[in-house]
Order: structure tokens, then C-alpha cells, then sequence
């Protein structure tokens, strides 16, 4: 099993409260991408996205390894299947169970404000 969504968003001082849109895998057009002001690092063997500049308010996202490797590849805009062909051809998972996770994945970033 693939766990794409095994990550935490910490809430350090305040919390994001904007209305947000659940992902629709239908939109295929569309194309997804990391909030700009956050850099990846590892702490005591855990990977962290830590803010880096104020607009993001302060949240802290703790990844594991498939989470980090999806957040990379939202450093640059990129639709959902080409997410998903990413996820495909670097993780041995079902093609319904990585789209699945992938669109929880997108829905948890999209509900915490880290999706542009």
C-alpha cells in the first residue's frame, strides 16, 4: 500500500482559515504547485517544509519519503497526471490507489493553503 497522504501539518502560531476547493481529478487541465516561501529540510532524520517567509503564515509540514518526493515535484507547476505518472514510475503502487492518494494528497494541501 501507498501512502501518499502520511504527513503532518503543524500549526506553529496561527491557523489557516481560507475556503478552499477540493481537488476534482476531472480537471485535468489544471496545474498544481508548492506555495512559494518554503524550503525542505531534515531535522533529527525527518524531512520539514519550514516557512521562510511570512505570507505563509506558520505552518510546518512534516513529510514522509513520498510525500517529500510529491512536494519536490510541486516546486514547478505540473497537472495531475503528470503527477501521477511521477508517483507511477518511481513507486510500485495500483494506478487507482496512487490516483486516489495522490488526490488526498492535493486535498490536504489545497484545505491548509499550501497549493498556489
Amino acid at each position: 500500500m501507498l501512502v501518499l497522504t502520511t504527513f503532518r501539518i503543524s500549526f506553529i502560531q496561527e491557523t489557516f482559515s481560507e475556503e478552499t476547493e477540493q481537488i476534482r481529478v476531472n480537471d485535468m487541465e489544471k496545474k498544481y504547485s508548492i506555495k512559494q516561501g518554503y524550503v525542505v529540510r531534515e531535522i533529527a532524520g525527518e524531512a520539514l517544509a519550514v516557512p521562510v517567509d511570512s505570507s505563509c503564515g506558520a505552518h510546518l509540514v512534516i513529510f514522509n519519503p513520498v510525500s517529500k518526493f510529491l512536494w519536490e515535484q510541486l516546486s514547478e507547476e505540473k497537472t495531475f497526471d503528470e503527477l501521477l505518472e511521477a508517483v507511477m514510475n518511481n513507486y510500485t503502487v495500483s494506478r487507482d490507489e496512487a490516483s486516489a492518494d495522490l488526490t488526498d494528497f492535493l486535498n490536504q494541501l489545497s484545505e491548509n493553503g499550501l497549493l498556489n
